[in-house]
């Protein structure tokens, strides 16, 4: 993959080597950059996350609101283990609203 990277050369235009001397120069812009990187990262993730528990959804079979028995296993499954719902969003990849409400009908379930 390095390979891939040492092909690319960098735009040699004069806004593109001004633009790099100013993040290279100044930190504020360098950050300001960062950030804004970082926001649409994470905004691209959640839009995939998001993508694939609405296909996973729909691959389940069952209506909208309820969740597959595999689901509410591996749900059990995180929850005896002592995970919280972050760690199952992680882990399972699929939206924190879903695992919310899973673990809240597991939890119903059990009292």
């Amino acid at each position: 993959m390095s390979s891939y990277f040492r092909n690319i050369k960098p735009k040699q235009t004069p806004s593109a080597v001004r633009q790099r001397v100013r993040l290279l120069t100044n930190d504020k812009a360098a950050e300001r950059q960062a950030e804004t990187q970082k926001a649409n990262n994470d905004r691209a993730r959640m839009t995939r996350i998001r993508g694939a528990a609405q296909t996973r959804s729909k691959i389940q079979g069952k209506p909208a609101g309820r969740f597959s028995d595999g689901f509410l296993a591996r749900v059990r499954h995180h929850l005896a283990r002592g995970r919280g719902a972050a760690d199952i969003v992680i882990r399972e990849n699929v939206l924190m609203s879903v695992v919310e409400a899973a673990v809240a009908q597991v939890r119903k379930e059990v009292a």
